[in-house]
């Protein structure tokens, strides 16, 4: 007979709340499930070694068949919030005192144009452009550095010292957002580009249906296009090298120094600068090869 002291055994039973004690299939199964993710994240580090025939078989392994999946996976493998916390804070703050300097001084007139005599329209037109391009590119770059933080400082242990970095650095750029969104004083690049060679090509087909039968009006027509497109191409192009360089000089090697202390995040991202350049050539080609297209192709037809 037990003694009055002594009490009955335990049962799983009278542990309703012991959910290991209950289910001890389903606590291995959880385990295993993340032992097995840790193991294939691992396994992913191994696309760095010089055996190529296993990185590939793990390539395969994950349906990965390009550059794309390799860099995916090789972010994955990146556990950590911050490749380099020691480095960070000063990394952002380097990017912010560079964003500063940009803000104040990217969208500035030009002062080395040479146009002659057409200087003040050039350099009013190609000002304008400068600050679509410098305006729309800080505001692209604070919106992903916030972005970026947040999303990093969710990846971050509660508490540790890189969420409080990252949450501060988070806070930061949310701040000082709003002051980085400044308008660019015009409509955006698709739309302006869209419009212009919409009244463009309208204004060349009414004056070439008014000048149809005459061939000196349509040859002074050609050169007034042509003059105009080459205008044109000379600002476009003229601005887009100059935001480029500006864009250089203030923010392109803190934001690679400020990614690289984040690391596993990609490439900053890049301003509008390549693409007004294309358009550039763009009006270029229509100034020597479209618009004189047209004008034989119309005194042919009429």
């Amino acid at each position: 007979m037990p003694e009055l002291g002594d009490q009955p055994a335990d049962h799983p039973a009278d542990h309703p709340n012991n959910d290991a004690g209950d289910h001890p299939e389903l606590a291995r199964t959880e385990r295993l499930l993340l032992d097995e993710l840790t193991q294939r994240l691992d396994a992913v580090k191994l696309l760095r070694a010089d055996d190529d025939q296993h990185a590939d078989a793990i390539l395969e392994q994950f349906g990965a068949k390009g550059k794309v999946e390799s860099d995916m996976l090789d972010q994955l493998a990146v556990q950590a919030p911050l490749a380099h916390p020691d480095r960070f804070e000063e990394a952002h703050r380097t990017a912010m005192r560079a964003l500063e300097v940009f803000d104040r001084n990217g969208a500035r007139a030009p002062s080395n144009l040479r146009a002659g005599p057409l200087q003040p329209i050039a350099s009013f037109v190609v000002q304008t452009l400068v600050r679509m391009i410098v305006r729309d590119y800080q505001r692209s770059v604070i919106n992903h550095l916030r972005t970026l933080y947040a999303r990093r400082e969710a990846n971050s242990a509660k508490g540790s010292r890189e969420f409080m970095m990252l949450r501060l650095a988070r806070l930061q750029a949310t701040r000082l957002a709003p002051d980085f969104q400044k308008s660019s004083g015009g409509l955006p690049t698709f739309l302006v580009g869209g419009a212009a060679l919409s009244a463009i090509a309208s204004a060349f087909q009414g004056v070439l249906a008014s000048a149809a039968h005459s061939s000196v009006v349509l040859l002074v027509v050609a050169a007034a296009f042509a003059l105009l497109a080459l205008g044109a191409f000379w600002c476009v192009f003229h601005a887009a090298a100059i935001a480029r360089r500006r864009t250089n000089i203030a923010l392109d090697q803190p934001l690679r120094a400020l990614y690289e202390t984040i690391g596993a995040a990609g490439n900053p991202p890049r301003d509008q600068s390549r693409q007004f350049a294309t358009y550039a050539v763009i009006l270029l080609l229509l100034a020597w090869i479209v618009v004189p297209a047209a004008i034989a192709t119309w005194v042919i037809r009429y």
